[in-house]
């Protein structure tokens, strides 16, 4: 997702301004933004589930939680 944000600033900083086109892609971007954000509730709360995993056998596959 940053990548796109990345992106939107690099074609707006490097390219001559044509309102049509960055509106373009800024709503591309903010689709692409709206469509994931509500994900992150799901990915946090498996995040903490897997923080509260309390079982030795099952530290090699938890990593980086």
């Amino acid at each position: 997702m940053k990548y796109w944000m990345i992106l939107l600033v690099l074609i707006v900083s490097c390219g001559p301004e044509q309102p049509g086109e960055l509106q373009k892609l800024h709503d591309e971007v903010m689709a692409i933004h709206d469509e994931v954000m509500p994900k992150m509730i799901d990915i946090n709360q498996a995040k903490k589930n897997l923080r509260n995993i309390d079982d030795p056998s099952m530290d090699s596959l938890i990593t980086n939680a």
